[in-house]
């Protein structure tokens, strides 16, 4: 168990002086920024040193790849070591956005809500009181971890220990959600900020389900603007997959993907303003998703045509007209941004 300042510099294997240091100066080592995702632009605080203003101090560009290295310690030593209620999928060694949507398929209803500014609206003393109630942590062991994973008393959008640090935080808000869910013979599960619950009878009016989930989790808020529900025989979806008789990625996503894969490899045409080298690489991150859900003869052909391509032997690349892509991009957007969290 960590007691104090020395028992978490130990396992860190840095010097407790140097983690004091970042937590007072932890404020100043990032740079809030906005960044392109898809079609959106997305707040975000990075560490100082990836996007540096001018003329900045070199030793704060020095402390913040510190507190970067320290952070990567904290995630893999500290955060990926703790064990959280069974309904949480997201951020969890071993667990996935398909064991996640999974649990859900073949229900009758499912109800979809997401939670307003997840990071911003967990504070770090959340996490201080989490680490001590639920895990065993001392009072300064965890006020040192909380203070450190927190910038301006909230995890910070960008910080590789925020994903960990929010799942210790609603640690106690899962268990309720849990027992909400098990008094209303319903499963649930949480994928980061995404709350999914499913029935196996028709919900015609989750009005009330919803009154108390909001409740529940409050200080945080859902998102009643993309509220969810899905009944009977309409195509149901949970974190971008469909759930309805077996687990499969949207008909219209493996298109577009298989579409893209066939105009790069065999026409060798790449969209205005890719590399085509590092296009390689986007397109062998979405069918190897596809590949783990739905692994077809069709979708594997193409994702051994698309592994055995050489991109460097191309002499001439032409360009693949916008419209090509824009089916599905909608679904593309939603999975990459769940995975990035």
């Amino acid at each position: 168990m960590l007691v104090d300042v020395y028992d978490v510099a130990a396992l860190l294997e840095e010097s407790p002086q140097l983690l004091t240091f970042l937590e007072k100066k932890r404020n100043l080592l990032y740079r809030h920024t906005t960044i392109q995702m898809g079609q959106k632009e997305r707040e975000i605080d990075m560490y100082l040193y990836m996007h540096p203003p001018k003329d900045v101090d070199q030793k704060l560009l020095e402390l913040s790849r510190d507190l970067k290295r320290v952070h990567k310690k904290i995630k893999e030593r500290i955060f990926d070591a703790l064990e959280f209620p069974p309904c949480v999928f997201g951020f969890v060694k071993g667990k996935s956005i398909k064991d996640a949507a999974e649990v859900h398929v073949g229900k009758e209803t499912i109800i979809s809500l997401d939670m307003k500014d997840f990071f911003p609206s967990t504070k770090s003393d959340f996490v201080l009181e989490s680490l001590r109630k639920n895990f065993g942590f001392g009072e300064m062991a965890s006020w040192l971890l909380a203070r450190l994973v927190a910038r301006r008393g909230v995890l910070p959008q960008g910080a590789i220990t925020s994903p960990g640090a929010s799942n210790v935080a609603f640690y106690d808000k899962d268990l309720a959600l849990m027992e909400f869910a098990e008094r209303h013979n319903l499963v649930y599960t949480r994928y980061a900020d995404d709350l999914t619950f499913s029935s196996d009878e028709n919900i015609e009016d989750a009005t009330q389900l919803l009154s108390e989930v909001a409740e529940i989790i409050k200080p945080y808020r859902l998102n009643f603007k993309k509220v969810k529900v899905y009944r009977g025989r309409q195509r149901k979806y949970v974190l971008g997959l469909v759930v309805n008789r077996k687990l499969n990625v949207p008909k219209e996503y493996k298109r577009t993907v298989i579409a893209a894969i066939h105009n790069y490899v065999v026409k060798n045409k790449v969209p205005p303003g890719e590399d085509p080298i590092k296009y390689k690489r986007k397109l062998k991150g979405k069918i190897n998703y596809i590949a783990s859900i739905n692994p077809t003869r069709r979708v594997m052909r193409f994702k051994k045509m698309l592994d055995e391509f050489d991109p460097n032997k191309v002499k001439k690349w032409g360009f693949i007209g916008v419209d090509v892509l824009e089916e599905g991009k909608k679904l593309f957007e939603e999975m990459l941004k769940l995975s990035q969290k």
